[in-house]
């Protein structure tokens, strides 16, 4: 069985590898669905920002729904009701740092 460290924080760098994406979409992101993650996945201008394990499946989850026009009020609904922690597909997210 796999340790889980949940104490474990990424980097918007670590966060975009991870998830896939482009870096600048992880802050656009984290900045409109700041109501959902750490204070520290948003921080004042000039402080980095700072993702939790749970951060990270905010994040997997919007990106799951994130199109061109996405619906924000039905992501929002969904994260209200925590369809976050129901994902299977999150559940098995790889999270680890590259040496």
């Amino acid at each position: 069985m796999a340790t889980i460290y949940y104490n474990m924080k990424f980097s918007v760098a670590d966060v975009a590898r991870i998830l896939k994406t482009e870096r600048g979409l992880i802050k656009s992101l984290a900045y409109r669905f700041s109501k959902y993650l750490s204070k520290n996945a948003n921080p004042a201008k000039g402080i980095s920002h700072e993702f939790t394990l749970e951060d990270m499946r905010v994040m997997a989850y919007v990106l799951m729904y994130w199109e061109d026009e996405p619906d924000m009020e039905c992501i929002r609904m969904e994260l209200n009701s925590n369809e976050h922690f129901k994902n299977n597909l999150i559940n098995e997210l790889k999270i680890g740092r590259s040496s």
